[in-house]
């Protein structure tokens, strides 16, 4: 069946318009024709009326407006409606200026009877011509629109007035995962029916989409969770044409996943970077690499208690925490431009709250770079460090103290020891009493106690360079100095310690003299690494020490077999200069087993070797 061309004609002649509509409808039955009998109505009930019109038949002469500028308003609504100016009393002039102006054709009245069919033969032609060439512009927009949809990163769908796929592009079957019979179908309904499933909130998602399709006129922004943990932004708007007329719904899908995943970051460094700048024992600042203020915590305004305002935009140097003091504003500016050149610049400062307190500030100032490397800000970071530069001063002295103890000891004590040893061995010569052997090792305990006791006072936790040592051959070397009678010695492994070898030795001559003191002469002590640790063992076969006597053991003086009781405090202060930790426990034959652990370790397996 042919599409029906709805044809309205204007003429101001009543009786010609009904013989005209006759004749047109009755030997063209494809023209549906309307009339009136002015421009004004024409426009008023016709055209703005909202009434679809494939062609308008007009004469020139009428009342009111003639042809020409009822031809003008079309155009003003339609610039390709076929409009055919069908008149009997035009001309030539006229006829020209009505092609010019938009015109689709001019045709005189004429008394021959087939004039009707001349004009329904023009009406056609205008018609399909007008026809195809809206087909060809919406086949091209429709193309372009296609192309265009399927290029953005977003899921689209556009459905119609009954719900059905108007266009979509594969991004939007992606995301959703919609099964391809469905998509075929180009159902709406279906498509809903099939993403339930992979939402979080399923009865909601589809009482929203039910909810737009009831209101056609809303447009809304909102957020979409899916219960495999993805984010959707979901835009949706009435697909309206120019005229206000509904033709369905744009809805648009963005995975904003990952954006929300970073804007959390974000958020969660926001918070901490809150956190830590207001900080109440830290000055914390932002500056300008050129060193201009630009944030300051409360912390450090509080000490010299002023507001930020007083002090943004002004140059760090010439804040009241340092304008006590030139040199250290000079200090400051060259450590400024330090970072600002991209290096870590760190020193200490003392400043002076209003009342006249001293504070003592560890201060760092750091680059912060952008993308491109460059130096975009600056932060300063400084922390009361007044209790340790005490602490620091206070050890000092005493470590001074300590030395002129360790001088008296070395000197008041070496001496007289020293005469005495000499008197001893006169003595020797001169008569023989079973006393002079005790009088010898009384001697011995002695200068034993002496060298201990200069070892805590002057070694104390300090160490020299750290390198790497034979744990094994540093053993045997320390096996030499000690005297261990009938011992014995045996290594289980190879390892390589990391250490400062002076104070490694003082540890290992400790535990051994201590092996054999306490578990006798004849006793072997193992030395190997540690299975379950990083560490180090070593380990005697002799009675062991109580459970209840292992917290006490390396306190200073504490003795179980008549030693100067040092010899457990020096190996644990070692211990602690290296930050490692020594703990006592069982061997496997029963004895002592001391276990040196946190010590940087590599091993390489041999044969046991005594």
């Amino acid at each position: 069946m042919l599409e029906p061309i709805r044809v309205l004609y204007v003429d101001d002649s009543p009786a010609f318009l009904d013989v005209s509509a006759d004749v047109l409808e009755q030997e063209h039955e494809q023209i549906s024709l309307r009339t009136a009998t002015s421009a004004r109505d024409a426009l008023d009930q016709h055209i703005d009326g909202g009434e679809t019109v494939d062609c308008i038949v007009s004469e020139y002469d009428l009342p009111e407006m003639d042809g020409l500028a009822f031809l003008e308003r079309v155009r003003e609504r339609d610039p390709d409606l076929p409009f055919i100016l069908f008149t009997g009393k035009g001309s030539e002039e006229v006829a020209s200026e009505a092609l010019s102006a938009g015109a689709t054709d001019y045709i005189r009245k004429q008394s021959e009877q087939d004039q009707c069919s001349v004009l329904a033969n023009r009406i056609e032609n205008a018609v399909s011509q007008y026809r195809n060439d809206r087909k060809r512009q919406l086949e091209h927009q429709r193309s372009v629109l296609d192309a265009v949809v399927e290029t953005v990163p977003q899921g689209i769908l556009v459905v119609d007035e009954t719900r059905d796929f108007f266009t979509y592009n594969e991004r939007f079957v992606e995301m959703w995962d919609i099964p391809d019979e469905v998509v075929e179908t180009g159902d709406d309904q279906r498509a809903v029916e099939s993403v339930l499933d992979r939402l979080e909130r399923p009865e909601q998602f589809r009482e929203q989409v039910e909810y737009f399709y009831d209101h056609p006129d809303e447009t809304s922004r909102d957020t979409i969770y899916l219960s495999d943990g993805r984010i959707f932004e979901r835009y949706t708007a009435p697909a309206t044409a120019d005229d206000g007329t509904n033709h369905g719904r744009v809805w648009i899908f963005r995975d904003i996943t990952e954006r929300t995943e970073r804007e959390e970051r974000l958020t969660r460094k926001q918070r901490q970077f809150e956190a830590t700048f207001n900080t109440p024992n830290t000055f914390i600042g932002i500056l300008e690499p050129d060193g201009t203020i630009r944030n300051i915590n409360q912390t450090a305004l509080e000490f010299i208690e002023t507001g930020l305002a007083a002090v943004e935009g002004e140059q760090f140097w010439n804040t009241p925490w340092w304008d006590h003091s030139t040199d250290l504003q000079e200090q400051l500016r060259d450590y400024i431009q330090q970072a600002a050149d991209g290096e870590y610049a760190r020193f200490e400062a003392d400043h002076y709250a209003p009342d006249g307190t001293e504070v003592t500030v560890d201060v760092v100032i750091r680059p912060v770079r952008d993308e491109e490397e460059d130096v975009v800000s600056l932060i300063v970071e400084g922390r009361d460090i007044t209790e340790r530069v005490e602490t620091k001063e206070e050890l000092r002295r005493q470590n001074e103290r300590l030395d002129d103890f360790a001088s008296v000891v070395s000197h008041d004590l070496r001496n007289p020891l020293n005469v005495a040893k000499a008197r001893l061995e006169l003595a020797t010569d001169d008569c023989d009493s079973p006393h002079l052997e005790d009088i010898e090792q009384a001697h011995d305990r002695m200068e034993t106690l002496i060298s201990d006791l200069l070892t805590l006072a002057r070694e104390g936790e300090q160490l020299n360079e750290r390198r790497e040592i034979d744990l094994d051959s540093l053993t045997r070397q320390c096996w030499q100095t000690v005297d261990t009678a009938d011992a014995s010695l045996a290594v289980d492994d190879a390892i390589s310690v990391r250490a400062d070898e002076t104070r490694l030795s003082q540890l290992l001559e400790n535990l051994v003299r201590n092996a054999v003191e306490h578990a006798g002469e004849s006793v072997t002590v193992t030395v190997g690494p540690l299975e379950s640790a990083s560490g180090f063992y070593v380990a005697d076969d002799g009675p062991g020490i109580p459970s209840d006597e292992r917290e006490q053991i390396f306190e200073t003086g504490y003795s179980t077999a008549g030693g100067n009781g040092l010899g457990l405090r020096i190996a644990e202060t070692v211990a602690t200069a290296h930050d490692w930790e020594i703990r006592v426990t069982d061997s496997e034959d029963g004895g002592a087993r001391f276990e040196v652990t946190g010590v940087d370790v590599e091993s390489e397996s041999h044969p046991q070797r005594k």
